[in-house]
């Protein structure tokens, strides 16, 4: 893809609906980071691979310099990070930003087994939404376990 391809699609994936609900929350501080799939439909119908969707998010990178957009994980597909720029600088020195290898060990200090490192980059940085979101499916998935290996009538 050329250039002028590269803006059209990021110009597209700016203006979706998905992104414009989460500029519209960072602008007016709901929240100062965010994070949505970058393959729903209401967003790129295109089939696009992995470096072009890099391409797209260095572009939004430099015509949109007040916010901070990323390749984040998701569930079976690339998450697009957005942050605003300003309040996330402003947070840097006082937050702690997580990491897929903080997120397996939270899951080792619940006793939660997994082999998640292998299948991503330990050093992928996540969102506090992500993590707190992940770590809590992990939790319930635990409870549930639990109550149902509880409930289970021994013979």
């Amino acid at each position: 893809m050329n250039k002028e391809t590269i803006k059209q699609v990021a110009n597209q994936l700016f203006y979706s609906e998905d992104v414009q609900n989460i500029i519209d929350d960072l602008k007016y501080g709901h929240r100062y980071e965010s994070s949505i799939s970058i393959f729903s439909r209401r967003n790129l119908e295109l089939n696009l691979d992995i470096s072009v969707i890099k391409q797209v998010i260095e572009c939004l990178n430099k015509e949109h310099a007040e916010y901070i957009f990323n390749l984040g994980r998701g569930l079976g597909s690339p998450e697009l990070y957005i942050a605003n720029r300003k309040i996330k600088i402003q947070n840097e020195t006082t937050h702690v930003v997580k990491t897929m290898q903080d997120m397996a060990d939270a899951l080792n200090d619940l006793g939660i087994q997994t082999d998640i490192l292998y299948h991503v980059n330990p050093d992928m940085l996540i969102s506090d939404e992500e993590f707190e979101n992940d770590l809590s499916i992990y939790k319930k998935l635990l409870s549930d376990y639990i109550q149902k290996k509880t409930d289970t009538p021994s013979i």
